[in-house]
């Protein structure tokens, strides 16, 4: 079988992956970029590697995330490792980076803190476009600083990584702080309590807060279901609340 009757086979078809999640399985196995897949796509297929795809095709339709069978997902044009101790960084989650991009541009700021980093995605990110920043991912789970060591590590990053709870890694300094949590309404409160008490202890020159969730109205944080953002540069701290 070829490549493109491989993909039009019932078992891919019933997997139901996106264009991006296809795109992602195809390079990992297969090790074709979009441009290498289309030129080929009419190359007959190992059966080890149709096997292969088929298996991730029959993982995928028993609910597994293509990027956790896999083990990497892309992320602003960046190749991550993530396991299921991580949450998949989301495509809606590169408008954070954008945004946290674009305050660093206009307003000169240098230093940033990933808080809740998980795979340490959107640090890496902001790392990757302003090399001259110095970052710092933590999180409270030691699976996830791991996971964002190997991805630093991969990426031949300086960055510093610490397992730390919320604010206790928040030192005096930081320009920028990214949050990028989908948590529940109680969660997200919990976590604007104790930045707002960790600022007023202490006195920062300046300070980004980035939110990205998604949330129904039934959990009680944001109206509505769709993905909703939003960036507040505050000089000194501003309600972010509100």
């Amino acid at each position: 079988m070829t490549l493109a009757e491989v993909l039009r086979s019932d078992p891919i078809r019933a997997a139901a992956w996106s264009s991006s999640e296809q795109q992602l399985v195809i390079s990992e196995i297969l090790g074709l970029s979009l441009t290498e897949q289309m030129l080929q796509e009419d190359q007959a297929l190992s059966e080890a590697v149709i096997g292969r795809l088929y298996q991730v095709a029959q993982r995928t339709q028993a609910g597994e995330p293509v990027a956790y069978i896999l083990g990497v997902v892309d992320f602003d044009g960046l190749r991550l490792s993530v396991s299921p101790q991580v949450l998949i960084p989301r495509p809606d989650t590169e408008t954070l980076v954008e945004t946290a991009s674009q305050l660093i541009e206009h307003n000169d700021l240098n230093t940033i803190h990933d808080l809740c980093t998980g795979s340490g995605a959107v640090g890496i990110a902001l790392k990757t476009r302003h090399p001259n920043c110095d970052v710092t991912l933590s999180d409270l789970s030691i699976d996830a600083v791991r996971c964002a060591k190997e991805n630093v590590q991969a990426l031949g990053l300086s960055v510093d990584c610490s397992q730390a709870d919320l604010f206790d890694d928040y030192r005096q300094g930081y320009n920028i702080c990214a949050i990028g949590t989908a948590g529940t309404g109680k969660t997200m409160c919990a976590m604007y309590l104790a930045l707002s008490d960790v600022l007023e202890k202490e006195e920062y020159d300046q300070v980004v807060i980035i939110r990205s969730a998604v949330q129904t109205r039934e959990q009680g944080f944001m109206p509505g279901s769709q993905a909703q953002k939003e960036a507040v540069y505050a000089t000194p701290y501003a309600d972010i609340t509100n």
